[in-house]
């Protein structure tokens, strides 16, 4: 009877450490190849790593990180957090006010951002009015110079 209560309680510790596991694992979001710093995060860079428990910093959705830059170089199979990205000042696909200034001619267009970038930048954006992309400094959130004779 006890060796039957030994094997008993041996058997429901191993279904209770296998469904511990089980239920401790997540999937997140990490590197499907190796990604240099500075590189712009597209779908096919990413891919989900099952790992033991969830961290803090990660990403469970890979939409979440499409359009990020990245801070550091990451290699193939690595986990990607949050820290590991470059906040932008101006995102991708943002409406933004363009601005050409050239000889005391000043003009305000609507534009859309073909990427996105930090205060300073040097970013594409497409002239709503035209849909040419143009050059543009980025001068903060929302407003971008036109770089003349830059296309």
């Amino acid at each position: 009877m006890q060796k039957k209560l030994k094997i008993l309680i041996f058997n429901f510790l191993l279904i209770l450490v296998f469904f511990t596991e089980a239920i401790a694992q997540v999937q997140v979001v990490g590197a499907k190849r190796d990604i240099l710093k500075g590189k712009i995060l597209e779908e096919e860079d990413l891919t989900y790593i099952t790992i033991g428990y969830k961290q803090s910093g990660t990403f469970e959705n890979i939409n979440d990180l499409i359009g990020k830059k990245l801070k550091y170089n990451i290699k193939a199979g690595e986990v990607i957090k949050d820290f590991m990205l470059d906040d932008f000042d101006i995102k991708p696909n943002t409406k933004v006010k363009i601005i050409y200034d050239k000889n005391g001619i000043r003009i305000e267009l609507l534009g859309r951002t073909v990427e996105g970038g930090k205060i300073g930048d040097i970013i594409k954006v497409k002239n709503i009015s035209t849909n040419k992309v143009i050059k543009c400094k980025v001068l903060d959130a929302n407003t971008v110079l036109y770089i003349t004779g830059e296309n």
